[in-house]
């Protein structure tokens, strides 16, 4: 990292391979690092040297994360804009992850981009209502997944679902030991999908209803705690939500 290195420094040899030219792979490189680099050549007077050169190696990419719009009781958009690849490499992969804890990763909740790499937004689905959450925008390269600055938002509250929607469905237990019975509104069944989603937000299970009263035994999961239960219709539109504690 030093101008003008010599043997003493790191090194490479390729042996003996008299005139001409000479190649060798460095390796053990730090990633987003300048590196002086010299050819060197060494008979029975001494070691000779060419002229210092630099290069500047890879790194993860350089990416901003775009403030959540377009927010409702379950859902919000975001996005990012990468503004460096990390050199001369591809992307694998971009999007936006989320949590309701400080600098959520990718292996919290996130979802991949399909709107292109250099500035894209995502949908973001599955949410609780009024809750806080925290989003980043990521890259990921060869070298490995930046992320961007960690932002904010809350959610609408379910008050901003439909006045009716609180006759759509009952849930009996609750709470329950991993068994309960649901029944929904007549005319519902066959058309929606039932989901359960944890604290973070997270889908745990999914299930279509074919019957208007349907017995759901999730005890083979060991849920414990708080859940949420939602019901969506064939348009996927949150249509009912009930808070569900397993014992």
């Amino acid at each position: 990292t030093t101008a003008n290195p010599t043997v003493i420094n790191s090194k490479t040899s390729v042996g003996t391979n008299g005139l001409g030219e000479i190649y060798s792979s460095i390796t053990g490189l730090l990633p987003n690092t300048i590196y002086h680099v010299r050819v060197y050549a060494t008979n029975s007077v001494g070691t000779a040297y060419s002229s210092d050169l630099s290069f500047t190696t890879c790194s993860t990419p350089t990416i901003t994360t775009t403030a959540a719009s377009s927010i409702t009781g379950t859902t919000a958009t975001s996005g990012g804009i990468v503004s460096s690849y990390g050199g001369e490499l591809n992307l694998t992969t971009s999007g936006v992850c989320w949590s309701i804890t400080t600098n959520p990763t990718i292996s919290d909740s996130k979802i991949a981009n399909s709107t292109g790499y250099d500035t894209f937004t995502s949908s973001i689905t599955g949410l609780l209502p009024n809750t806080t959450y925290h989003i980043r925008a990521y890259a990921t390269n060869s070298i490995g997944t930046a992320y961007g600055s960690d932002l904010t938002f809350t959610t609408l509250n379910n008050t901003a679902l439909n006045d009716n929607s609180i006759e759509l469905f009952n849930v009996y237990p609750n709470p329950t030991n991993g068994t309960f019975a649901l029944n929904m509104e007549s005319g519902s069944e066959n058309k929606s999908m039932v989901s359960l989603l944890n604290m973070l937000g997270q889908k745990v299970y999914e299930s279509k209803l074919v019957s208007e009263k349907s017995t759901i035994n999730l005890s083979i999961y060991n849920f414990k705690g708080v859940y949420f239960l939602q019901l969506h219709n064939e348009k996927g539109v949150l249509q009912g939500e009930r808070k569900i504690v397993f014992k």
